[in-house]
């Protein structure tokens, strides 16, 4: 009925339809790149950290209480933040300047971050992906946006 009422509009009035506020299907899907690889990395950490906290090694113990944010500094909450605020704006007026930024920096610390080679090498038996997975997931995300 929407869509009949703004055809309508358009061509009798010579008015473009209204946008339709709210978050646009795309930001939600990434979102949901975002979140599914996030969860992914998080785990495996979360098996690293019991194993880390057996370890007597400031790496081990940051990682062991920090998580991930030991080792990603601001810029996972930098990408969450710009995330959450791409989809907060209507798709009118939506900017991915700061989205693609984020991702950017992220993705440049996972290609030059030696410890997560260290980590994904661990002699715990603990699978870990953080490059690959999270590396796919803002490579996907990335491509989905406009730039």
């Amino acid at each position: 009925m929407r869509e009949e009422q703004d055809a309508w509009v358009a061509r009798v009035l010579g008015v473009p339809p209204r946008a339709r506020p709210g978050p646009a299907r795309d930001a939600r899907q990434l979102m949901g790149i975002w979140n599914g690889a996030k969860e992914t990395v998080d785990e495996q950490i979360g098996k690293l950290q019991v194993a880390f906290r057996e370890v007597e090694h400031p790496l081990g113990k940051a990682v062991a209480d920090r998580g991930l944010t030991a080792l990603t500094g601001r810029l996972v909450v930098g990408l969450q933040v710009a995330l959450r605020n791409y989809a907060a704006v209507p798709d009118v007026g939506r900017d991915a300047t700061a989205l693609l930024g984020a991702i950017d920096g992220l993705m440049a610390l996972l290609a030059s971050e030696p410890v997560l080679s260290l980590l994904e090498e661990n002699p715990f038996g603990v699978p870990v992906t953080i490059r690959t997975t999270l590396g796919t997931a803002l490579h996907a995300m990335r491509d989905a946006l406009p730039h």
